[in-house]
């Protein structure tokens, strides 16, 4: 029988996960204006988090494959 190891004080995690987390939390505090450059997939990542959280965003291809993304709204 496989011994099974009982810890108490673990956290909950949230349901969404610390990355959405952290995408809602770099998006609130932008300014409208304000970029940074990510990689693609985690611009798609701000793309699918702004309109949920009533913001917009935009992002351009940067010469080096990386996306510029700016808050738009």
């Amino acid at each position: 029988m496989e011994i099974i190891k009982i810890e108490k004080g673990v956290p909950i995690p949230s349901r969404r996960g610390s990355r959405w987390s952290d995408l809602i939390g770099t998006l609130r505090k932008m300014k409208v204006g304000d970029s940074f450059v990510c990689s693609p997939a985690l611009a798609n990542s701000f793309r699918g988090v702004a309109p949920r959280n009533r913001m917009k965003v935009t992002g351009r291809k940067m010469p080096d494959g990386q996306i510029r993304v700016w808050r738009t709204e």
